[in-house]
């Protein structure tokens, strides 16, 4: 192989990072292709960007990286508690950009635009925000979408350059292509999600995030890249889970087949997201 390229990415986010372990999955993905990126992350669970307000989070901020990437809790792009969605914006002015721009550095900043609950809103987050608002997958996914893209133009008034990671256009992709009868994935839409809290990523969800996230870090298609995760890349996680849910949880595998599909799809939605700039 020829000799790589190390970028470095510090990621501010939340379980949807840290579930099977996406900075490591990111990592291990670009092993063996000419750009080797490394991660570093700082994650709450449940949490947005007003909670990363903190001393661990300004290491990330202020860190020797190419990339930082920002993610918001999954309820909160899409405008479905007004009130929260302000803070956010505040909380981007008054703590993440003025650090962002005084790192020496200069890194890219990087948005990670995630996916709509399977089912619409989930019902422990009703009281924040309400189903009318986020009555189904799809509905949902088109206001995350488009709040993403709303922090992107924000964002991109301080910073000459600025990311989108768009895994949730992914994710929607597939939600409209399964509904074919000549599909050749039964029931991969629902299969992208934890099957348990139908909002989390499963593995396979997980792995099309890593195919975005390497395509649009290295400029690389992903379509290019050669690994495909076993169970044992993700035994650390899968254990946790099965003592925590027993027999209930029942890890996806990723077929050849399936992988190449993947990263088809992660493919075509950093070209549709790339093309709206």
């Amino acid at each position: 192989m020829a000799e790589q390229t190390t970028l470095r990415c510090g990621i501010v986010g939340n379980s949807y990072t840290f579930y099977n372990d996406l900075p490591k999955m990111l990592a291990r993905l670009s092993e063996d292709s000419s750009t080797k990126i490394e991660c570093d992350s700082v994650t709450i669970g449940g949490a947005g960007l007003i909670k990363h307000q903190r001393h661990e989070t300004e290491h990330i901020l202020s860190g020797n990286y190419h990339f930082v990437t920002l993610q918001e809790h999954s309820c909160i792009p899409g405008g479905a508690n007004p009130e929260e969605l302000e803070s956010s914006f505040s909380v981007l002015s008054s703590f993440f950009i003025p650090r962002l721009l005084a790192n020496p550095n200069k890194p890219t900043i990087v948005l990670y635009s995630t996916w709509g609950h399977r089912d619409g809103v989930i019902p422990e987050y009703n009281t924040r925000f309400p189903t009318e608002v986020y009555p189904d997958y799809l509905t949902m996914q088109h206001k995350t979408t488009q709040g993403y893209e709303d922090y992107a133009t924000f964002l991109r008034q301080q910073f000459p350059k600025v990311l989108v990671v768009p895994v949730g256009e992914a994710f929607e992709i597939i939600f409209h292509e399964s509904k074919s009868s000549e599909f050749k994935f039964p029931e991969l839409f629902h299969k992208l999600f934890d099957q348990i809290d139908t909002f989390h990523p499963s593995r396979i969800g997980t792995y099309i995030a890593a195919c975005c996230f390497f395509g649009v870090l290295s400029g690389q298609s992903p379509k290019s890249l050669t690994w495909v995760p076993d169970m044992e890349a993700t035994k650390v996680w899968d254990d946790k889970m099965k003592r925590r849910h027993g027999d209930k949880f029942q890890p996806e595998e990723i077929s050849p087949d399936l992988a190449e599909y993947l990263k088809d799809v992660a493919h075509r939605a950093i070209h549709k997201n790339q093309s709206k700039i």
